[in-house]
């Protein structure tokens, strides 16, 4: 996993 797929997904988690 990417740095950017990591922040991406770190993104959608804290959205929930």
């Amino acid at each position: 996993m990417t740095v950017e797929k990591a922040i991406q997904f770190l993104h959608l988690k804290a959205s929930e």
